[in-house]
């Protein structure tokens, strides 16, 4: 499958890095970037991960930018599959690789983990987090790596 934008994957990184400093949540902006790469059209489509931000409503759970990864994966796969049925057999282990590659480049998939110390569930943790730095010096790169890795991963899905 090739991509259906000019974009390439560092354009795309910093595309989705320039939304995020814009206000949409981690898991929004790679969402949307992907969706533009892989030529899905409207605008209200990226809004489907505008809860998974801060790991699933700030509760810290699943990197935002890892889910909003694997929805951006698993409408690219269901696009590529013959029998939509079978999406979820074709995305798995695109998702897989993915998360693997992420763990290990940053060690955690859990937004907790990433910016520990920072809990957004205690009163003032997410305007502390806002208030530091580590948004830029974390965030961004989980952003960048998911929207990097995806554009590169989308001839795989295709072809699983």
């Amino acid at each position: 499958m090739t991509l259906f934008t000019d974009l390439t994957a560092e354009t795309a990184a910093a595309k989705a890095s320039e939304l995020f400093d814009g206000g949409y949540s981690c898991a929004e902006s790679t969402l949307r970037v992907l969706l533009e790469l892989y030529g899905f059209e409207g605008e209200r489509l990226g809004t489907a991960a505008a809860g998974f931000g801060g790991g699933v409503g700030r509760l810290q759970s699943v990197c935002g930018a890892l889910a909003g990864g694997t929805i951006a994966l698993g409408l690219l796969a269901g696009r590529a599959a013959e029998d939509p049925s079978k999406t979820a057999d074709v995305v798995r282990p695109a998702v897989q690789r993915l998360v693997k590659g992420f763990e290990e480049r940053f060690g955690h998939m859990t937004c907790g983990d990433l910016v520990a110390p920072f809990d957004f569930r205690t009163p003032g943790g997410y305007d502390a987090f806002k208030a530091s730095n580590l948004k830029q010096e974390r965030c961004h790169h989980y952003v960048q790596y998911v929207v990097e890795a995806l554009a590169k991963e989308a001839e795989t899905v295709a072809l699983d």
